[in-house]
């Protein structure tokens, strides 16, 4: 997460903005948001969620079947999320 500025990442989850991570292929994206997730659910303020949605990007032309597929891939994140682990 050297890359990121967190104290303004911080900031403006804090104060419910949102913010955009954008770079160029194999950069680190997806391991960064991956980090600040760890980040936030290890400070235990807030409960963060990583979901892959790319699958909804072949279904651009239904989007009532995109938004399904987000919002499955989300609910798929939340329950593992909630499991209790051993």
């Amino acid at each position: 997460m050297e890359r990121l500025d967190l104290e303004e990442v911080l900031d403006l989850i804090d104060s419910r903005k949102y913010f955009v991570l954008h770079a160029p292929r194999q950069t680190g994206k997806t391991s960064c948001l991956l980090a600040l997730v760890e980040h936030l659910n290890r400070a235990g303020r807030y409960r963060a969620l990583y979901a892959n949605i790319e699958a909804a990007q072949a279904l651009r032309e239904d989007v009532a079947a995109g938004i399904g597929t987000v919002v499955q891939a989300i609910a798929s994140m939340a329950w593992d999320a909630s499991a209790p682990t051993s």
